[in-house]
């Protein structure tokens, strides 16, 4: 999981630690709490103030207009910032190096987080884990306030199952969320975007195969795409065959999973596809180059 570097973990304490001393001050919630340079604090007390202040964001407001701590521009306008959060119970987990809060809201939303000072699972048993926090904006940066409430239950291959393919759903909606600063707003996407997220991977065709029939009977000419797809698919296998059998190069056109012509360049196939396919279905082929290594 990638942290925060020394300095911005460094701005982003100051500026936490001194709302959280000053919405106490407002809300009397711990007594004799220190300030933050004068003692250290407990770290239930730390979770209960944090609590309060995203129940009622608009102490970030009074915070930021009376300035008690003296804070610099630049620190008043990161503070601002912290009206916008997300609060959920999030499905934690990696993915291609990103620590992963994936939201359990009815319209399941991926968000890249940032650790602080310690990679998330550092501080974690095992993944996918499930915890309640909140999660803020830190400049272009996504990190979680110091309030997190875990819930160390282990899930089963079924679960893992569903939900990587919620999460794949959700990526192909909104990509993966890396900042709250700019509105997080929904891909508009053609049923032809549908059909190749659908069939880009043998998981996802098994999944989506309901909705992959749906399409093609709303729209017949995405049969072309389907056929292209589920070709490109089959390259890896038809070239480890070509490996056996000792082809050495070439360009090669493959509908669905058949090869159905070959050439010496991609021009050379693309001609002879003209002669061998309806104009309509020429799309449908999806050329490939092999090379023997």
């Amino acid at each position: 999981m990638p942290t925060l570097i020394d300095q911005e973990a460094e701005l982003f304490y100051k500026i936490m630690n001194q709302l959280i001393y000053f919405a106490n001050s407002r809300f009397n919630l711990v007594n004799n709490f220190p300030k933050p340079e004068e003692g250290t604090w407990e770290e239930e007390d730390i979770q209960k103030i944090t609590e309060k202040i995203f129940s009622k964001p608009e102490i970030i407001l009074s915070f930021c207009s009376e300035n008690p701590a003296m804070l610099n521009k630049d620190e008043i306008e990161i503070a601002k910032t912290w009206k916008t959060f997300v609060k959920d119970k999030f499905m934690v987990f990696t993915n291609k190096d990103k620590t992963i809060f994936f939201s359990s809201e009815k319209n399941p939303k991926a968000y890249e987080v940032w650790g602080i000072r310690n990679t998330f699972f550092d501080l974690l048993p095992f993944e996918p884990i499930m915890l309640e926090a909140i999660l803020v904006p830190f400049r272009e940066k996504i990190v979680y306030s110091s309030s997190l409430r875990l819930f160390p239950i282990s899930f089963g291959g079924g679960y893992k199952r569903s939900l990587e393919r919620d999460f794949q759903i959700s990526k192909n909606k909104f990509g993966i969320i890396s900042s709250l600063i700019q509105p997080i707003e929904e891909k508009k996407q053609s049923d032809e975007d549908l059909l190749r997220f659908y069939l880009k991977n043998k998981q996802n065709r098994e999944e989506f195969w309901e909705e992959i029939n749906e399409i093609l009977k709303k729209d017949g000419s995405l049969k072309n795409v389907y056929h292209n797809e589920i070709g490109k698919s089959y390259v890896k296998e038809v070239k480890k065959i070509f490996s056996d059998i000792g082809i050495k190069e070439g360009y090669f056109a493959i509908v669905n999973s058949q090869v159905i012509t070959s050439g010496k360049s991609e021009n050379e196939v693309k001609e002879r596809l003209k002669e061998i396919l309806p104009e309509d279905k020429i799309i449908s082929a999806h050329i490939f180059r092999y090379q023997k290594k």
